[in-house]
């Protein structure tokens, strides 16, 4: 329905069915907090880092799709990572049930059930007032009652900048 941007200084420019969203950051308590207070969609599309990320263009559908299938409270899918003309798959690992790790790679794109996320915090609380930690709490309690889903479908692109020893090897 529509897009909720997220940023921590000045907005910007604001596309039609886009909202500015000023927030500390897009992974502390707080930011989830608003937004699982004022989003009416059954599905939230997070982009930890939308920088260079592009979308295939079927890839909001097929989140949605294995997300009714499955009735996971998350699904996230694998990737590429392009540098140059050198494009190197990104698969990602499924989740593990009661893993605690908190570098977990989900990739860059992540669906999550807005139902699972409110009643994960209905059942054990809202998220703190964490500046980092925010979607780590929020996974951590929805996966206490809901899968999170790996798609083993590559889903996106993310652009990586060239280090200076790779820029010299492209050109041997």
């Amino acid at each position: 329905r529509k897009v909720i941007v997220l940023h921590a200084g000045e907005p910007g420019n604001c596309p039609p069915r886009c909202e500015m969203l000023a927030v500390a950051g897009p992974v502390s308590g707080g930011t989830w907090n608003t937004i699982l207070d004022r989003v009416a969609t059954r599905y939230i599309l997070f982009y930890p880092d939308a920088a260079g990320v592009h979308l295939d263009l079927r890839a909001p559908d097929r989140l949605v799709e294995t997300a009714e299938a499955t009735g996971a409270g998350a699904v996230y899918a694998d990737y590429a990572e392009i540098c140059g003309e050198i494009l190197r798959e990104h698969p990602v690992n499924d989740y593990q049930t009661g893993s605690l790790r908190d570098g977990f790679d989900f990739g860059p794109l992540i669906l999550l059930s807005t139902d699972a996320a409110r009643r994960s915090i209905r059942k054990y609380g809202k998220i703190p007032a964490y500046r980092w930690a925010g979607w780590y709490d929020l996974r951590l309690k929805i996966s206490a009652d809901r899968d999170l889903f790996h798609l083993p479908e590559r889903l996106s692109t993310v652009e990586m900048e060239r280090a200076p020893a790779e820029v010299g090897k492209a050109r041997s």
